[in-house]
């Protein structure tokens, strides 16, 4: 990640709002999952993400919990919430 990457990934988490849409990615057991959502709560350090389409075994309407992009400790690329 660069400069540029990193600094729009701090405005975009710095910015989100309950209600945005957008892609949640996250790891179970070694599987990897990704599905659009929409937000619907903000924590301090995580991103609680409604899916929109039913994925895996995860139906549509399950919450998804990831971290913030600003909780470094717990963000990476497969874990995390970004924009379409």
């Amino acid at each position: 990640m660069n400069a540029t990457q990193y600094k729009e990934a701090v405005d975009f988490d710095q910015n989100l709002k309950v209600g945005q849409a957008g892609v949640v990615r996250w790891t179970n057991c070694g599987r990897y999952f990704s599905a659009p959502g929409i937000v619907t709560k903000l924590n301090q350090k995580s991103v609680k993400v409604k899916l929109s389409t039913t994925v895996g075994d995860y139906p549509l309407g399950q919450i998804i919990t990831v971290p913030r992009i600003s909780n470094w400790t717990g963000w990476t690329a497969n874990n995390s919430f970004w924009r379409n």
